[in-house]
């Protein structure tokens, strides 16, 4: 007997997954493969769009034949047939590859190629840019950027009428407040989506939606609110084909979250299913859990010697797989145990082993964490206590990764849901991250008044408030010391003109964007970029000495340098800067607007000098002649009155024309 929906049309069933959503992945794709393709004389749009949601659930689920058959035609209708859509599509659906493969670095690069288009005029394409943007952002950890996507892809969902788009936002703005820990909205905001996605019969998205939710009450430690969300998934995945693994994994969360009550009994009752459950999907990490959370449960029923025996077991599951992290949860769960079941001894035996086991993963994850602080935030360490802040930091985010489990038993229903793709590698990512979100000065202007539009870099007004306000703690406190100055860089785009002749504007422009996000990237909470004119940027840098004043140039320089830029359709660009260095005051009395002239002499020096080089000037003798210094550095230089540093940038990038392949 054929399933109800045999009867399927293209373009219907792509007109009710735009309005209903779908029930399970699973599900959306065993409609797609039995709904005949659009013959080759359909119009493009229905075949490209048929194409791409094939890809979509193909890779969502790992069916690599199926996604590979898909993206060969989209790739084919692009090179035959011009189509456009489908060089989006093929570009969106490697920026899915990688967040599934938590592929980070060819995650950065395919989001820059994506933030570098313009916003597609079809509402599909360009609410499935946004939605890319957002969510890959949300992988990485850039939860506001990701926040900010999100915001701007369900306005467009509204707008267009598409309500399942919109219940697909509402989610992942769930995820990403609870990535930055704003938990009660969360909270709230997977109540509305829930509700929207309840209207419409989007099952697969309630069911995410509800579970998230359960994460960010347990995130809270909330006991009874997290009962129902719970019942409701698992009724959710019982009733609907495809999602038997979010089934599973709801069993082992219930079974911990009764545990975590005192309902001991029902603990043993779910994790039993659990077990049954894993062993018939042949799932040995699942069992795992399920067998610890039953052992847990037996030894608080005063069944001491068949619960610790429990806990071994699924430790040496674990072992046998070779998972370290779920071992140092798993151990830390006997611990727990042992201790409960009045062997102190044994509990202090298995306590070592976990703090060993944990300082192993602590290392593993903190060398990680220095290597990306190295990458990618090493200017923004300008001072060794800010480092070592940083260091220490990276320290307790990888100690609660190594010691906690019961975040990642929330973690793994919501990983379920969108195997493999979402709340697990968040939640792994999160160890390895810091909070990203800048305090706000109180005495800034507002958003409007205060940024440049296109670069999100401070603008002019609003550095001349900023540095009035420095000028004003300097005269309060009267001194020349190192800590109470500031740093001012100018940083000049080089051979800007030429990218505009032969790119384009459009393309200037991406390039001005990327050059100040990497500037902001580099910063502390006190520093500011602000953008001062056309392909000119100064960085305001608080406490940093004149000393420090190289290092800073030589990651900035290298920060530009050493990655190119992507543009529109993917070809890479190299793009240098050269700039030049003071720290404000270099003599008492001296106004910043003084030093940031002497900034933009010594920027003169580097370009003079061949450019992917920074000029500092580190000092003014007592006996210089003020005038000649200001009017000419190279001429005080030679007189003995300054002392300058240069600064050398890295090797060029190679410059070809060659494009990134699309498929």
């Amino acid at each position: 007997m054929q399933p109800a929906w045999a009867g399927d049309t293209a373009r219907a069933l792509l007109e009710e997954f735009r309005d209903h959503g779908f029930s399970s992945p699973r599900v959306a794709l065993q409609r797609l493969r039995a709904t005949p393709a659009p013959a080759a004389d359909a119009p493009l749009d229905l075949r490209w769009r048929y194409q791409a949601a094939v890809a979509w659930h193909a890779l969502r689920l790992r069916e690599d034949t199926l996604a590979a058959a898909a993206l060969a035609e989209l790739g084919r209708m692009a090179a035959q047939e011009r189509c456009e859509p489908c060089r989006v599509e093929l570009l969106l659906r490697r920026e899915q590859a990688a967040e599934l493969a938590n592929d980070t670095a060819q995650l950065r690069q395919l989001l820059q190629q994506i933030a570098a288009m313009p916003l597609s005029a079809d509402p599909q394409l360009a609410f499935e840019q946004l939605s890319a943007q957002a969510s890959g952002n949300d992988v990485l950890g850039e939860y506001d950027a990701a926040i900010a996507a999100a915001v701007r892809a369900s306005e467009l969902a509204v707008r267009e009428r598409r309500p399942a788009d919109q219940a697909t936002m509402f989610n992942l703005l769930v995820r990403s407040n609870a990535g930055r820990r704003d938990l009660q909205r969360a909270v709230a905001l997977a109540g509305e989506g829930y509700a929207l996605a309840r209207q419409i019969g989007f099952t697969y998205m309630m069911v995410m939606l509800r579970a998230n939710e359960a994460y960010a009450r347990a995130t809270l430690k909330e006991g009874e609110p997290r009962r129902a969300p719970l019942h409701e998934i698992l009724r959710l995945a019982r009733s609907t084909t495809g999602l038997e693994h979010v089934e599973l994994n709801t069993l082992i969360n219930l079974a911990a979250f009764h545990n975590d009550v005192h309902e001991y009994d029902k603990a043993v009752h779910w994790a039993e299913q659990a077990q049954a459950l894993a062993l018939k999907r042949h799932d040995e990490d699942s069992r795992a859990f399920a067998i610890v959370n039953r052992g847990v449960a037996l030894v608080h029923l005063g069944q001491a010697d068949a619960g610790v025996a429990m806990v071994r077991e699924g430790v040496a599951i674990t072992e046998k797989l070779g998972l370290k992290l779920e071992v140092a949860d798993l151990q830390a769960q006997l611990v727990d145990a042992l201790e409960a079941a009045g062997r102190p001894r044994e509990a202090l035996v298995a306590l070592r082993r976990q703090v060993a086991l944990s300082q192993e993963l602590t290392r593993t994850q903190r060398d990680k964490d220095v290597l990306s602080l190295q990458e990618r935030f090493s200017a923004e360490r300008k001072t060794r206590e800010i480092e070592r802040l940083q260091l220490e930091n990276a320290r307790r985010a990888a100690e609660l990764a190594a010691t906690t489990s019961q975040q990642r038993l929330w973690a793994a229903t919501a990983v379920a849901l969108t195997l493999g793709a979402l709340m697990l590698a968040q939640w792994l990512g999160r160890a390895r991250q810091r909070a990203r979100a800048l305090e706000v000065d109180n005495a800034k202007l507002s958003e409007q008044s205060s940024h440049d539009p296109l670069t999100g870099a401070y603008n002019r007004r609003y550095c001349d408030q900023l540095m009035l306000r420095h000028t004003q703690r300097l005269q309060a406190r009267g001194a020349m010391d190192a800590q109470a100055g500031v740093g001012l860089m100018l940083v000049d785009v080089d051979f800007f003109k030429g990218v505009n002749d032969t790119h384009g504007h459009a393309a200037g422009d991406q390039v001005l964007v990327e050059v100040a996000r990497r500037l902001q990237g580099l910063l502390r909470e006190q520093d500011a970029v602000v953008r001062w004119g056309g392909e000119e940027f100064v960085l305001v840098l608080p406490a940093t000495p004149r000393e420090a004043l190289p290092v800073v140039a030589e990651r900035v320089l290298g920060a530009i340098a050493t990655e190119p830029v992507f543009l529109a359709g993917g070809q890479p660009l190299g793009v240098q800067v050269s700039g030049g260095c003071v720290a404000w005051p270099m003599f008492a009395g001296q106004p910043w607007e003084d030093a940031l002239h002497l900034a933009d002499l010594a920027l003169y020096q580097s370009k003079a000098g061949g450019r992917n080089r920074a000029t500092c000037l580190m000092a003014v003798a007592e006996r210089a002649q003020l005038e000649r210094v200001r009017s000419d550095l190279a001429a005080a230089r030679d007189a003995g009155e300054v002392v300058l540093q240069t600064v050398a940038g890295p090797a060029a990038l190679p410059q070809h024309p060659a494009t990134l392949a699309a498929a």
